[in-house]
């Protein structure tokens, strides 16, 4: 039998990002919207307490490290707009020849968390495809050799080898 995971103020912080989530998605806010929101919210909480949560060092991200997440994620839409106008330029540029190019980067981050962490952002950015991580590297497709030659100084990447940095 399975036993029981004590809730936590972070699954209960996951539970109503994901519920906003939910609303800002449909648009509407009636019982049957609200109904299937808390459960999808609930179960998709349930199904990370079971998994991810035990993945998290006991240890923690201190204050500073927690503020440099923060930051990685306020910063994550901007980069994405950026790549998207990147992407818009290459598409409506008139004779515009594209030069695919795999890149490998050797991020300075230890956590597994982080790293996958890292991949689903470039990812998530336009024109570039994370294709293999492994405990050191990420193997990343850029549409063109413009996207290529901005993600070794990628700004996210700082931002996620900084949370990580021990605080002296």
């Amino acid at each position: 039998m399975r036993r029981a995971t004590k809730i936590t103020p972070l699954s209960v912080v996951l539970f109503f990002v994901l519920l906003v989530f939910w609303f800002l998605l449909t648009g509407v806010i009636d019982l049957g919207r609200v109904l299937v929101g808390i459960a999808l919210a609930g179960g998709l909480t349930m199904l990370w307490q079971g998994t991810m949560q035990s993945k998290i060092p006991a240890r923690g991200l201190s204050v500073r490290g927690r503020l440099r997440l923060a930051h990685f994620f306020v910063r994550l839409p901007w980069e994405i707009l950026v790549a998207n106008l990147k992407m818009m330029t290459l598409i409506w540029r008139p004779r515009s020849v594209v030069h695919p190019e795999f890149v490998k980067i050797e991020p300075r981050i230890e956590s597994r968390v982080l790293r996958v962490l890292l991949a689903n952002a470039i990812t998530m950015t336009p024109g570039t495809l994370a294709i293999l991580i492994d405990e050191k590297s990420l193997l990343i497709h850029c549409v063109d050799e413009s996207l290529a030659l901005g993600i070794k100084d990628s700004p996210l990447i700082r931002l996620l080898e900084r949370v990580e940095e021990v605080e002296s």
